[in-house]
C-alpha cells in the first residue's frame, strides 16, 4: 500500500514597517515593469522574425540591465529571473495594439522611490 504524506502550510499576516512597505511597494513595480518589458520583447520577436525568447535569454541580459539601470542593482538576482519565468504563452499571444517599445535592453528611465 502506498504511504500518505501530509503537507502542512502556515499563512503569516505581514505587519511592516512604512520603510518596508516602501521596500516591497518599490520591488513590486520594478518587478512589474521587468514583466511586462519582457512579455513586450518575447511578443515582438515572434511577430516579426518568428523566434521565441525564453527566460534564458532574456535572464542573460539582467546584468546589463542592472548597469543601465541603477534601481534594479539591490533587486535579489533569483527575484527578477522569477519574473522572467512567470511569463507564459497564452498571454505571449494575446495582441496589444499601440502599447510603447518595451524591449529589457531600453527600458525606460524611471525615478527612483
Amino acid at each position: 500500500m502506498e504511504q500518505q504524506t501530509v503537507r502542512k502550510t502556515f499563512k503569516y499576516k505581514l505587519k511592516p514597517t512604512p520603510e518596508q512597505e516602501r521596500v516591497m511597494a518599490f520591488v513590486l513595480r520594478r518587478c512589474r515593469e521587468l514583466y511586462n518589458a519582457a512579455l513586450e520583447e518575447r511578443k515582438e520577436a515572434w511577430e516579426k522574425r518568428r523566434v521565441s525568447l525564453n527566460e534564458g535569454m532574456q535572464s542573460a541580459q539582467l546584468p546589463a540591465i542592472k548597469e543601465v539601470r541603477p534601481e534594479y542593482r539591490d533587486i535579489n538576482a533569483q527575484v527578477l529571473q522569477d519574473v522572467l519565468t512567470r511569463q507564459s504563452l497564452p498571454a505571449i499571444l494575446c495582441s496589444h495594439e499601440g502599447r510603447r517599445d518595451a524591449r529589457l535592453s531600453a527600458l525606460p528611465q524611471r525615478e527612483p522611490l
